[in-house]
């Protein structure tokens, strides 16, 4: 998140951070990955999710226990390609909408 503290610092409006290359953490390791978002800055973070790049999927799961951990977390960018999981975040996150 140091990167996200600089561009915070820089003017930055948010921050996008991406599910880590190549280390297959576990999904409680990416939650823990993620979770220093939760204070580390101000602006909004967006979660960029794109398997075919990294290797790692973050599951729907994960994601929603990540966003109802982090109140700056307020959006993913789902680059699963599957609708149905796009489908689920969208009635499982509605409820925690804060844009």
């Amino acid at each position: 998140m140091s990167l996200a503290r600089a561009a915070e610092a820089a003017g930055a409006d948010c921050a996008m951070a991406v599910v880590p290359y190549y280390n297959r953490p576990t999904q409680e390791g990416l939650r823990s990955i993620f979770w220093p978002s939760r204070g580390a800055v101000s602006i909004p973070v967006m979660i960029y999710n794109v398997p075919v790049r990294t290797g790692m999927d973050i599951s729907a799961d994960t994601l929603v226990r990540i966003v109802e951990e982090a109140p700056n977390v307020v959006a993913t960018k789902e680059a699963t390609g599957n609708v149905l999981r796009a489908q689920e975040l969208v009635r499982r996150l509605a409820r925690a909408s804060r844009c």
